[in-house]
């Protein structure tokens, strides 16, 4: 399936909350994204945690 729009692009996929697309369009921009031969150790859980954490913050 191929994706159009708005949503289809690493920041539509940032604000629908589809990290795991964003990252997955990000890594060969990102050296440092999970899943990449540079990750720091840093894994998607971690991330979308973060993600969740920040939206929830940053809502109020």
């Amino acid at each position: 399936m191929i994706e159009v729009g708005i949503n289809a692009t690493k920041l539509g996929y940032v604000r629908t909350g589809e990290i795991e697309k964003a990252v997955a369009l990000l890594r060969n921009e990102w050296a440092c994204m999970p899943g990449t031969s540079q990750d720091q150790g840093y894994t998607m859980a971690q991330l979308k945690a973060d993600f969740d954490k920040y939206v929830k913050e940053f809502s109020n």
